[in-house]
């Protein structure tokens, strides 16, 4: 990798040495070292170690750069060369092979860096590493100012005022209008000092946005809290943003999608979160984590790359139906929680979005009712299972309530044939005409609704007395007691009438 002029004199910790002339370092990188020679051709590229004799007769007029070993008598070089002059240095082999160090040092380092990133090691650990060579803590905020993540040493003894607000709140604090700060972060997108005009601007501040295939992920941020700023101290900040910025694009730890908040994406794939970032984004939008609610995904039907029509063209759409939702776009879905619990049950709510649907050709799935956002990688897989088990045919919402038993029973199926696990008596209902289809019905119903006779007949739409007749019947047939029956006996015939209806249907369909 290429360092800076600055870089390479911090690390050689000389207090003698000093600039003879100095151009814009942050401009000039090199890739490493050589010893001056006169028979070798100059290039920029490089540090040229030379002896300040050498130096004094040199009339090279190109773009160079030396560290000079030895005092100098001149004042006066090239303006176009870049001179360190080390006067009580002599031996210029160990001044070389110390430059040469520092170079292997980062060429080492950044290799390990890359390896994390290739590895798919977290962001945390990858940041870690990143900032071993600066003296200060480093900070990494979201483009909401959330609080990602910190790295270096930080003694909640010795915190600065802007650390102290970060630390306590999880966020940082909100910078009055400033062109100024607006100019640097989204145009010139390099690292830049700032002292904001507002309580905090007695401390100095470095910060480096981090742009990924040129859209605002957020900032790096650091204040002077445990040494003054350097030159190599901005040096190394600037590798730092370039291996942060190449961490998170080739990264699975967030996502930079702008339909997507990369908080409700690592939620949704089941990834850890800190509490206090998703309290944060969520009051942001005006929720809490604790708030009920349940997960719609609505996804094209057998979706298609270079289809013309994509389920993100239906996202405007889709928020002005859910005006008290979180509407956002996940892969090939659109994912909304839904606080309005009314909607759950809402017949009236649910005939608009079928008519959405049957005009669209989309299909819809809902969860179950959540009582917090951390359950959001559960209400996802929920509508996943209703999409898949659901009647893909009919333009209707699949609700997971409705495929719970058929996932069930495909789980158990993997394992064992379902009809092994019917219980035997069960079986003397014939599942294969409408008579026995009914009897079955009517137990599994009987079973659900608390073996109540008036809530089995008003579920049924069937007279009381009906129910009551096909239960003798049901009872004469198996020779099954259910006044008797125990909660897990219970759970046997219920699951026999499941696993019979199922096979039932799975006949009927193959012979229509």
């Amino acid at each position: 990798m290429k360092l800076s002029m600055d870089t390479v004199i911090d690390s050689l910790h000389d207090s003698s040495g000093y600039y003879l002339r100095e151009k814009d370092n942050d401009q000039c990188l090199y890739s490493g070292s050589r010893i001056f020679r006169k028979e070798i051709d100059l290039s920029s590229d490089w540090i040229y170690i030379i002896e300040a004799n050498h130096l004094m007769q040199l009339t090279k007029d190109q773009d160079l750069s030396f560290i000079c070993v030895g005092n100098l008598k001149i004042n006066i070089v090239n303006d176009k060369w870049n001179v360190f002059v080390l006067p009580e240095q002599e031996d210029i082999v160990f001044i070389y092979e110390s430059v040469q160090n520092v170079f292997n040092k980062y060429n080492n380092w950044i290799e390990e860096i890359n390896q994390l990133i290739f590895n798919k090691k977290s962001l945390q650990d990858i940041f870690n590493k990143a900032c071993q060579h600066l003296k200060n803590p480093v900070a990494l905020f979201d483009n909401c100012q959330g609080l990602l993540m910190t790295s270096g040493q930080i003694f909640s003894n010795k915190l600065d005022s802007v650390w102290s607000f970060v630390m306590e709140k999880g966020y940082a604090f909100k910078e009055p209008v400033d062109t100024l700060i607006k100019s640097k972060l989204y145009k010139k997108k390099k690292p830049f000092f700032y002292n904001s005009p507002d309580r905090h601007q007695n401390i100095n501040r470095l910060i480096a946005p981090v742009f990924i295939e040129d859209r605002f992920f957020g900032v790096l941020a650091m204040t002077d809290l445990n040494a003054s700023f350097s030159k190599a101290e901005y040096d190394n900040f600037r590798i730092v943003q370039e291996i942060m910025q190449n961490a998170i694009k080739f990264g699975e730890d967030y996502i930079v999608n702008m339909d997507t908040p990369w908080f409700l994406h690592r939620l949704v794939v089941g990834k850890s979160i800190d509490k206090t970032i998703v309290s944060y984004h969520l009051g942001i939008m005006g929720r809490k984590t604790d708030e009920n609610f349940f997960l719609w995904s609505l996804s094209m039907k057998n979706y298609d790359h270079s289809g013309d029509v994509k389920i993100h063209d239906y996202l405007n759409h889709i928020a002005g139906i859910f005006q008290n939702g979180i509407v956002f776009h996940y892969e090939n879905t659109i994912l909304i929680c839904d606080y309005d619990l009314s909607h759950y049950e809402d017949a009236e709510f649910f005939k608009t979005i079928e008519d959405f649907i049957t005009r669209t050709n989309i299909k819809a799935s809902i969860s179950l009712i959540f009582n917090n956002i951390f359950e959001l990688f559960y209400a996802y897989k929920q509508c996943q299972i209703a999409d898949e088990f659901g009647e893909n045919e009919k333009y209707k919402v699949n609700r997971f309530t409705d495929r719970y038993m058929d996932y069930i029973l495909s789980i158990i199926e993997k394992n064992v044939r379902l009809d092994v696990i019917v219980f035997s008596n069960i079986r003397q209902i014939n599942p294969m005409n409408d008579n026995g289809v009914e009897l079955l019905n009517t137990l599994r119903t009987h079973i659900t609704t608390g073996r109540n006779f008036s809530a089995t007949a008003k579920e049924l739409n069937i007279h009381r007395h009906t129910v009551v007749y096909r239960l003798k019947k049901i009872e004469n047939l198996t020779n099954i007691d259910l006044d008797n029956a125990d909660g897990d006996r219970l759970f046997q015939y219920y699951l026999s009438c499941e696993i019979l209806l199922r096979n039932s249907n799975k006949d009927r369909k193959g012979n229509a």
